[in-house]
């Protein structure tokens, strides 16, 4: 049986023959890999020559959600730094105290796994070294949906900052 031809969107596994289950888990094809490389290319296309308005349209289109019917105030898709001090204001004291915590351990124990540089001269005149540089930029992807989770935020922004990630940006 060709997985393909099954249009299936839940699949009870205890219940899935051994062979579905290894066409289920089975990579995407070359072909397939491709043409997914094409969509994000035209994807990144898009929103580098058109913005926001790329972002909106794609939106609408992939999510079903028109994000400015729901908020047309909305300036741009960034969030102001005056819109997250009164977005954090609103947040009880003691879930405060423990997102706080929480990063204070997150911290601590990923500063210790930063990894140590080594260098050194292995003969005269020969030196070898092993240096860890930051990624310049990286998005960290935050879902938002019915349950929203600010761990996620510790867990992704914690690392990336001890890293010495310069820009960081979160998408939601």
């Amino acid at each position: 049986m060709d997985i393909k031809k099954l249009n299936v969107l839940n699949i009870k596994w205890n219940e899935t023959s051994l062979k579905i289950r290894k066409e289920i888990l089975k990579r995407p094809t070359t072909e397939r890999s491709h043409e997914r490389s094409l969509q994000v290319k035209d994807i990144i296309h898009q929103v580098r020559s058109e913005g926001d308005e790329a972002l909106y349209r794609m939106t609408r289109q992939f999510d079903r959600v028109d994000l400015q019917a729901h908020a047309p105030s909305l300036l741009g898709l960034r969030v102001s730094l005056s819109e997250l001090e009164e977005a954090f204001s609103q947040v009880q004291m003691r879930v405060q105290n423990a997102l706080k915590e929480a990063i204070r351990r997150v911290t601590l124990f990923h500063s210790v796994q930063f990894p140590q540089p080594i260098d050194l001269e292995t003969s005269p005149g020969v030196r070898c070294e092993r240096r860890f540089l930051p990624i310049r930029r990286v998005g960290l992807y935050i879902p938002g949906g019915t349950a929203p989770l600010p761990s996620t935020v510790v867990m992704l922004g914690v690392p990336s900052r001890i890293a010495g990630c310069k820009q960081r940006v979160l998408v939601t």
